[in-house]
Formats: C-alpha cells, sequence, structure tokens
C-alpha cells in the first residue's frame, strides 16, 4: 500500500509537470506522456503489474518525470523516441484486442512490460533498465 501511495505522489507531480510544459513543438510529447501515465497509474495498478513489478512501475513513472525534466533543447531527439515506440505500443494494442480482456496470454503481459523498458531505455535511460530491448525484437516478437 505504502508503494502505492509514493506512486500515486509521484504521478500527481508528474502532472504538475505537465500542466507547465508549454513548449514550442511539446504538444504531442505533453499527449504522449500524459497518456503514458494514465496507462501506468490508476485503478489497479498494482494489480495489473503484481507486487513482483511495483519497483518497476514506480520506476517507470520517474521515467517519464525524467523525460520531462530533460526536455529542453531535446524536442526533437523525444520526438524520434516517440517515433520508435509507438508502432510497438499499436501493434501491441491490436494484438491484445484479438483477446477478451483480462484473457490476453502472458506472453503478450511480458511484451507490454518490455514496452516499458523501452520507453526508460530510450527518454530516461539513466534510470536503468530491467531488461535489454529493442523495437525491432518487440516487434518481431508481436509478429
Amino acid at each position: 500500500v505504502q508503494s502505492g501511495l509514493a506512486i500515486v505522489d509521484l504521478a500527481r507531480d508528474v502532472l504538475g509537470t505537465l500542466e507547465r510544459l508549454r513548449a514550442p513543438g511539446a504538444a504531442r510529447i505533453r499527449s504522449d506522456a500524459h497518456d503514458h501515465l494514465d496507462r501506468l497509474v490508476g485503478p489497479g495498478m498494482l494489480a495489473r503489474v503484481g507486487t513482483s513489478r511495483v519497483s518497476d512501475l514506480q520506476r517507470w513513472v520517474k521515467g517519464i518525470r525524467y523525460r520531462l525534466d530533460h526536455l529542453a533543447g531535446r524536442v526533437d531527439r523525444d520526438l524520434a523516441g516517440m517515433n520508435e515506440v509507438l508502432p510497438v505500443e499499436h501493434r501491441l494494442a491490436q494484438r491484445l484486442a484479438e483477446y477478451p480482456n483480462g484473457a490476453e496470454p502472458e506472453n503478450l503481459r511480458k511484451i507490454a512490460f518490455s514496452i516499458e523498458e523501452l520507453r526508460i531505455a530510450i527518454f530516461a535511460q539513466d534510470l536503468g533498465v530491467a531488461q535489454q530491448v529493442s523495437s525491432v525484437r518487440l516487434l518481431r516478437e508481436l509478429g
């Protein structure tokens, strides 16, 4: 429970940063970061990741904050990172749509966690990744 509250507090901090982000050309980045935060934090977040990944969840949310905190002068680089990760996320969404909610196979859940690690590798590498991952490999796994 304590970890969950820390994650919610961190998410609130990220939302504050998003509200202040008005840099030219950052609208797509702000939208992507907001959508990402919404996917990670909310009702059922701890059940979705499981107790073994709570610290990963916290690191993933910290990754969003890191990304936003280090955006200055790097908008083009961030947009290039989005161009790498978004096709993988869209392909995962297509694959997940093939199954009733909650009935997706374990390998797709693992790929979803790998996508979070890909986002850390692209946007917040200094926080460290739990596994080596690439968009090419994930797209190949998604078929």
